[in-house]
């Protein structure tokens, strides 16, 4: 005996497994409630428009392809079917493009931004600065091999990956996390003999590797900044210790003292938690 029942709705984050999957999960029948008033409530004001110009959102497209994002990438991060995303940049049999969409199929591309963690992990990408994390672990003592043991790549290609102009995202995410976590340690802490560490600093001496102390939160990954050496204050400890004197003798909150520096407050936030930091190691 064959019985009719709906497939399983393959995921629960919009209308559709409400309208064709059947599903009556309380929190699908409020999403579809909400719907609905909604539709009720611009109905009754004239305003309901469920379609909209497919213009502005095949620019957003153009502009995510442009940046790194691809429409399947997209697609993915959207909640969508990947030929929904594509019909709006390419003809899909006799229908050619498409010129209209649903305004909450736009609403859900558009909030897709170009930033780098929309990016595929698989997807080659500048390694600037995923070039001089490396180098300035190595200035400070950990050997490549052992830096190779916590990144997706195996340890013998780290040397070229701190030498090359490209890498994958998922290396450079993994990269940059490790940074976070060794910039202010010691490698003994970690195992590595002294004799080792001496070994690789000189190492990184010879190729003029700059240490993490000389590359700031909010340049490191800029092709055209330089390293500070020590001729002057570190920028992490300028801002950190401006911004703080200005929090404690003029109240400013830490948005305030941002824009007064002319940083963003995520900046800011980077360098003081890098100079805390900093003093708590040197205690």
């Amino acid at each position: 005996m064959t019985t009719n029942a709906k497939p399983e709705a393959p995921h629960h984050r919009n209308l559709n497994c409400y309208k064709h999957f059947n599903c009556r999960l309380p929190e699908c029948v409020a999403r579809y409630s909400a719907y609905r008033r909604r539709v009720h409530r611009q109905q009754g004001y004239g305003t309901w428009q469920p379609f909209v110009d497919a213009e502005p959102v095949r620019r957003h497209l153009q502009l995510l392809d442009e940046y790194g994002i691809s429409f399947e990438q997209t697609a993915r991060l959207a909640g969508l079917k990947a030929t929904v995303v594509a019909g709006l940049l390419y003809p899909m049999g006799s229908r050619g493009i498409k010129q209209r969409l649903r305004a909450e199929t736009a609403d859900k591309i558009l909030a897709v931004k170009p930033v780098p963690e929309n990016l595929n992990e698989l997807r080659p990408i500048d390694a600037t600065g995923t070039r001089r994390r490396l180098q300035a672990l190595v200035a400070i003592g950990f050997p490549f091999l052992r830096l190779g043991e916590h990144l997706p790549i195996h340890p013998n290609q780290v040397h070229y990956v701190a030498s090359g102009r490209r890498v994958q995202v998922k290396t450079a995410r993994a990269v940059a996390a490790l940074y976070d976590q060794l910039w202010n340690q010691n490698p003994a802490d970690y195992g590595i003999r002294p004799a080792t560490s001496l070994k690789v600093k000189r190492y990184a001496a010879s190729k003029g590797w700059a240490p993490p102390a000389a590359w700031d939160d909010d340049t490191i990954d800029d092709p055209t900044a330089q390293p500070d050496l020590g001729e002057h204050t570190p920028r992490f400890i300028a801002l950190a210790e401006n911004a703080l004197e200005l929090e404690k003798s003029q109240g400013y909150t830490r948005q305030q003292a941002a824009d007064r520096l002319e940083v963003s407050k995520e900046a800011l936030q980077q360098a003081i938690g890098r100079y805390r930091a900093m003093q708590q190691t040197a205690a």
